[in-house]
């Protein structure tokens, strides 16, 4: 709750269709490693999405593959509430 309250962690959602699917986007500060890591999948933030179920996620972090984070940023953003 602290990173909510902080900024530090964002949460939206697609109210309007039933999409079970999850991207967790995360990006780091100008000069680290690279711009970030898009991770789409089934999983929840929860004890059982992350280690009881079976769940299929794919993590995008190489620059020749994926989309940077801010650019996945803006193309969901006419979507999220």
């Amino acid at each position: 709750m602290e990173w909510i309250k902080s900024g530090k962690l964002e949460v939206r959602a697609y109210p309007s269709e039933r999409v079970h699917a999850k991207i967790y986007i995360m990006t780091f500060h100008e000069g680290d490693r690279d711009k970030g890591r898009v991770i789409t999948g089934s999983s929840n933030f929860t004890e059982a999405g992350l280690q009881n179920n079976l769940e299929f996620n794919v993590e995008l972090k190489n620059a020749l593959i994926m989309t940077s984070p801010p650019e996945v940023q803006r193309a969901l953003a006419s979507r999220w509430t």
